[in-house]
């Protein structure tokens, strides 16, 4: 990060990626943070945008290689995909993941956005899309910003 940063500020990149460091916690919170509030944060808006782009380009790496073959929801390619692209936001979301016939990926949808402490789907909008793409299987994906990443007794 202090790399990407210095970039755009040249000399500068390591102030800015401890200030980035202390404010959100973590790199994965960082990289989940808007460029916005990255650029406030780092003090330079072309440096945020540095950043927000490798974040960007991480998620689509690894949700590349996660629907590379049929998408097993247990293997880790699957979940380092769910962890980059949910595991560090500050709100619940929930996501579905459309496959077909074979496992393979049709389509990923954000159903619904939450507070940091619950989020609400209506089952219509996720069986609606499923039959619209003539899914024949599904996914269901939240997370907890509040909560370790762990299955609990709840969702079990």
């Amino acid at each position: 990060m202090t790399r990407l940063i210095d970039s755009a500020r040249p000399g500068r990149g390591r102030d800015a990626a401890r200030a980035l460091l202390r404010r959100y916690g973590s790199l994965g919170a960082v990289a989940a943070a808007p460029a916005e509030a990255l650029a406030e944060a780092a003090g330079c808006a072309r440096a945020a945008e540095q950043v927000a782009a490798a974040a960007a380009m991480m998620r689509a790496a690894l949700k590349a290689e996660a629907a590379a073959a049929p998408i097993d929801p247990d293997a880790p390619a699957f979940r380092d995909y769910l962890q980059a692209a949910i595991g560090w936001l500050a709100a619940e979301q929930f996501r579905v993941f459309y496959l077909d016939g074979h496992g393979r990926l049709i389509a990923e949808a954000l159903i619904a956005s939450g507070t940091a402490g619950e989020v609400e789907a209506r089952p219509r909008d996720v069986i609606g899309r499923a039959l619209a793409l003539d899914a024949a299987a599904l996914i269901l994906a939240h997370n907890h910003p509040d909560y370790p990443a762990s299955i609990t007794h709840a969702h079990a």
